[in-house]
């Protein structure tokens, strides 16, 4: 919604970074109660942690999408694939210094959360848009009305995005 609309307000990218981040709680929370069942289902009492630390994963890619959006719009392809690429390989470094360790099945567990939240980490750094407070919009999708005429864009400032606002004329 955020990439593809021409205009966008900021209350509506907080308002769906506060349905993502609720969605991907929910999901995580979903996930982890039922880690006793996927354990008990596969007979495998490990599974309990596994699950549980996997279920993280749902929180921190939530607590990226508008951010990832933002950068989108602002067409900063560049500093997302280098975020990416560096959260690759140190999600992948840390993960072959636990196996080193003798971490063993944890080093593949806790790799996709690692890599999440550090690509979460550079995107936040790359995009300072901070989200406000959670709030209801009426009338979803916007309509054209005078309620919605302070817009907002991403706007590139020296390797960051901010979100400038103006009034249509």
């Amino acid at each position: 919604a955020v990439v593809q609309r021409v205009r966008v307000t900021e209350g509506e990218v907080s308002a769906l970074f506060w349905l993502t981040l609720g969605i991907g709680c929910a999901l995580a929370m979903t996930i982890a109660a039922a880690s006793p069942l996927i354990a008990k289902f596969y007979g495998e009492p490990r599974l309990i942690g596994i699950v549980l630390v996997s279920s993280l994963t749902f929180v921190v890619t939530a607590l990226a999408n508008q951010h990832q959006a933002l950068l989108r719009r602002a067409v900063m392809f560049r500093e997302l694939a280098i975020v990416e690429v560096v959260a690759n390989i140190a999600g992948a470094a840390g993960a072959i210094a636990m196996a080193y360790q003798g971490l063993g099945y944890w080093a593949l567990v806790t790799r996709p959360v690692a890599m999440q939240s550090l690509n979460t980490a550079g995107i936040w750094l790359y995009c300072r848009w901070l989200p406000g407070r959670p709030t209801t919009l009426p009338g979803w999708p916007p309509s054209t009305n005078s309620s919605y005429r302070r817009k907002t864009r991403p706007r590139r400032t020296s390797g960051v995005v901010v979100c400038d606002a103006w009034t249509d004329d």
